[in-house]
């Protein structure tokens, strides 16, 4: 009565898993481990597991993967055998064997549950990693715009100098222009008022004699005049 309802347990549970993928685990026996022909009970667990994936001989029917972390059930259909494991890194750290649907289906929850909890600091260091790296990102953008920005007001400084340099060279220039045009427009009145008298004297209509110049002119002609009086005497 036992073994009828064990192989009908075991029917239902391949029902229910009829069209789900039958992928296994591509983990090879490693060097030193027993072949293939060696006695299964010699074997450990998780050497007699591999074997079996090596050989095809189980299919993968649950699997759940958090971070790191996985799980998985595995059926063997010749032994109606049931593999629960727990890997990390793709590498086997527990396997459970059970002849018991029950008991396999339990088992990969609590494998399944592990693996959530387990990935939490594979996440969180996951998250913090890509934080950091964001971080960095940004501050090596602000690096460059402060670069930027500190050139730009190196050259700013430097324009602001060579301007305030060219103001000052302006104002000394239009002082001395100022003191040149001061000069320059007194010449001009000076020379304007020699115009103006120059004008002035050419525009006036009496004959003006220098001083000397009229001296001569009268004692010429005194004795013109007594040469005169001399010769109208009888």
């Amino acid at each position: 009565m036992k073994s009828i309802t064990r192989y009908a347990s075991t029917a239902v549970f391949l029902l229910m898993f009829a069209g789900t993928a039958t992928a296994v685990f591509a983990h090879p026996p490693a060097p030193g481990e027993d072949s293939p022909d060696s006695s299964a009970a010699s074997e450990s667990t998780i050497a007699s597991l591999q074997r079996l994936i090596a050989s095809h001989d189980v299919a993968e029917v649950r699997s759940t993967r958090n971070g790191s972390y996985s799980a998985s059930l595995l059926f063997q259909a010749d032994t109606l055998n049931y593999f629960v494991t727990l890997s990390h890194d793709q590498s086997f750290w527990r396997v459970i064997q059970t002849d018991s649907v029950k008991n396999a289906e339990n088992t990969f929850r609590v494998f399944a549950d592990q693996t959530a909890k387990l990935a939490e600091v594979d996440i969180d260091t996951l998250r913090l990693e890509a934080g950091k790296q964001y971080a960095q990102h940004l501050v090596a953008l602000n690096e460059s715009r402060l670069h930027k920005l500190q050139q730009d007001a190196l050259l700013q400084q430097r324009q602001g100098q060579q301007v305030a340099a060219l103001q000052e060279q302006g104002r000394q220039k239009a002082v001395a222009l100022s003191g040149d045009l001061r000069a320059t427009s007194s010449q001009l009145d000076e020379v304007q008022q020699n115009i103006h008298k120059l004008e002035a004297q050419q525009g006036n209509p009496d004959l003006s004699l220098p001083a000397g110049a009229a001296s001569s002119a009268g004692a010429a002609s005194s004795p013109a005049q007594a040469d005169t009086s001399q010769t109208s005497s009888p």
